[in-house]
């Protein structure tokens, strides 16, 4: 269950379905004192290896460095990257077929779009 829970919260964080204001979940102690649901401080080393044993499960997402990179601006930067790979692809006299302001080839601008609208979609799917 905490490691169900875990995930979750890492999920909801990335694709973001929660609100900046919703506050962290609170971590639990495994120990079997019944004390204190709650972590102890001399615990805290050991949650520490417990939440990235439990985000395992993600794969990537539990590894990425970078936790600022929610989903949108990963899909922002994939879009950015296929707009300069067409741009060193179509040179010379390929270069007619990039139009528009972006300077895009006509075939990729409703690829492009559909690939934001799914990113969407999945987002609020995922939210339900």
């Amino acid at each position: 269950m905490i490691t169900l829970r875990s995930c979750l919260q890492r999920y909801a964080s990335h694709i973001e379905a929660l609100s900046d204001k919703a506050p962290e979940m609170l971590r639990f102690s495994r120990a079997d004192t019944g004390v204190s649901p709650f972590l102890a401080p001399e615990e805290a080393e050991q949650d520490r290896l417990n939440l990235e044993q439990e985000l395992e499960h993600l794969g990537p997402l539990a590894y990425q460095q970078d936790k600022s990179k929610k989903l949108q601006t990963l899909v922002a930067d994939i879009e950015k990257i296929v707009k300069e790979e067409c741009q060193k692809i179509y040179q010379g006299p390929s270069q007619k077929w990039l139009n528009g302001p972006d300077k895009l080839p006509d075939w990729i601008r409703p690829y492009l779009e559909n690939f934001r609208k799914n990113m969407h979609t999945f987002r609020i799917n995922s939210c339900l």
